[in-house]
């Protein structure tokens, strides 16, 4: 069902009744398509009116916000993302895992910077390899300790 609504407002943009359509869903939620002079906003509402899913298509690509709670990305298949500058930052914490293998190439510099840096092989070998000089630099370097 696709209907236009006279009443819902979005961040103090009153819109005429044209720019705005609301198609129902399942469960009392609701997608809500506004078209605004410089985007087009399309949004799945909750029950209580709460944004759950927000697409705003802008000049320069699509952004993507997402409601409360949680996101899961599942697929069978692999998952491939290619972009210019790729940028992820986790507010308490970040987990990398996999049950295969890890290989981190890079054509330039690889830097890693943490107050500490823990190197662990469990069961293994730790082997560096370095096509010119190794330099270790450090207060105290304990070695067998």
């Amino acid at each position: 069902m696709f209907k236009k609504d006279l009443t819902m407002k979005h961040d103090s943009d009153i819109l005429p009744a044209k720019d705005r359509h609301i198609v129902e869903l399942v469960k009392n939620q609701k997608l809500v398509i506004e078209f605004h002079p410089t985007r087009n906003d399309l949004n799945i509402v909750g029950p209580n009116g709460a944004t759950r899913l927000s697409i705003q298509v802008t000049e320069n690509g699509p952004v993507l916000k997402i409601g409360r709670g949680s996101l899961a990305i599942q697929i069978e298949g692999n998952l491939s993302i290619d972009a210019e500058q790729i940028t992820i930052h986790g507010r308490k914490g970040m987990a990398l895992t996999t049950d295969g293998d890890i290989r981190i190439d890079a054509a330039g510099d690889l830097i890693s910077k943490a107050h500490t840096q823990k190197v662990r092989a469990t069961p293994g070998n730790v082997d560096i390899e370095a096509n010119d000089d190794i330099t270790l630099d450090g207060e105290r370097i304990r070695m067998n300790c």
